[in-house]
């Protein structure tokens, strides 16, 4: 009955501890002026902040139940509500290990180390004005979200080509990744990244791919362009602490 009574406790004290940590993150994010750009307030409250509040709303809640035993039966915490806690104490470890120190879907680990995606973009000449490369931006995509603007674009002449450069880290593990950079006002290159959701750290680029969408705006129609879109990426990922 004591373990029955311990793993509800432990239950219902997660289950508040979650929804308690949940809502206060917003609370406390909206008075410090946390930014809630694509959605940052969500993910970080739901695959963060609640997860840490179920963990410790958990231990509490059987740890409040065996007292209440305890004062019931005028004596101190029996060998089975001993038994009951450590169960309780062993599955929330379980659940902190596994958030926290395995990559669970969809977001990678908190403090382990995340992929870094290295890419190099290859476009004619011709297509480009290399005094406006400094101010180029891309994007790093799921079904979710954006994941991020890239640091400083980098570049060097081959040929008749431009390269352009950069890295973007990849903070969820799916495997429908797309890295989108506007080349020009209505030019957006958009290209298919075949990653696996948890990506294989390479040294090597890999072979160049042709880019798989250019369009004016994310929601039109694939546009022609002038010399035809001779535009390739190719890509490799490093995994950083």
């Amino acid at each position: 009955m004591t373990t029955i009574l311990a793993i509800s406790g432990a239950f219902l004290g997660g289950l508040l501890g979650a929804v308690t940590a949940f809502f206060g993150y917003f609370i406390f994010a909206e008075l410090i002026g946390v930014p809630d750009f694509e959605g940052a307030r969500s993910t970080g409250a739901t695959y963060v902040i609640a997860p840490v509040g179920a963990i410790v709303g958990a231990i509490l809640g059987c740890f409040f139940v065996l007292r209440l035993r305890r004062e019931k039966t005028g004596g101190l915490i029996s060998r089975q509500g001993m038994i009951a806690f450590g169960v309780v104490l062993a599955l929330v470890s379980g659940l902190y290990l596994h958030f926290f120190w395995q990559p669970p879907a969809p977001m990678f680990s908190v403090l382990r180390p995340k992929p870094v995606l290295s890419y190099e973009i290859r476009v004619p000449a011709q297509q480009i004005e290399v005094e406006n490369i400094e101010g180029l931006k891309s994007v790093l995509r799921t079904h979710q979200a954006f994941l991020g603007q890239n640091g400083k674009v980098k570049h060097y002449k081959d040929g008749d080509n431009v390269i352009l450069s950069a890295e973007h880290t990849m903070y969820y593990r799916v495997p429908d990744r797309a890295l989108e950079m506007w080349l020009a006002p209505e030019k957006l290159l958009i290209f298919n990244l075949p990653i696996a959701d948890i990506p294989e750290p390479s040294d090597t680029y890999s072979d160049w791919r042709r880019v798989d969408h250019v369009r004016k705006h994310f929601h039109s129609e694939d546009i022609e362009v002038a010399g035809g879109h001779n535009v390739f990426i190719r890509t490799k990922v490093r995994w950083d602490d």
